[in-house]
């Protein structure tokens, strides 16, 4: 879990992550877009709620995958 320095600061939250390899989070869709997917390979869920997640991180899920005022997701990989 994330203390106060690391959720005020994109960076220390990114390199939290990043150090403790986290695999599933929830986070607010705002801060996504700050966050740099390509340096979190272990994360495999991210669930949001609350309004829009920006569409540049998601690889879709089947029909059905979210409810109201979630989504669920695997993270976006650039292909190599």
């Amino acid at each position: 879990m994330a203390g106060d320095e690391e959720r005020l600061s994109v960076e220390r939250l990114q390199r939290l992550m990043e150090e403790r390899r986290v695999s599933v989070a929830e986070l607010p869709p705002i801060l996504m877009p700050q966050l740099d997917p390509e340096r979190l390979p272990d994360l495999r869920l991210v669930s949001v709620g609350g309004e829009a997640a920006p569409a540049s991180w998601w690889t879709p899920g089947p029909p059905g995958s979210a409810s109201s005022g979630t989504a669920a997701a695997r993270p976006r990989r650039r292909s190599r």
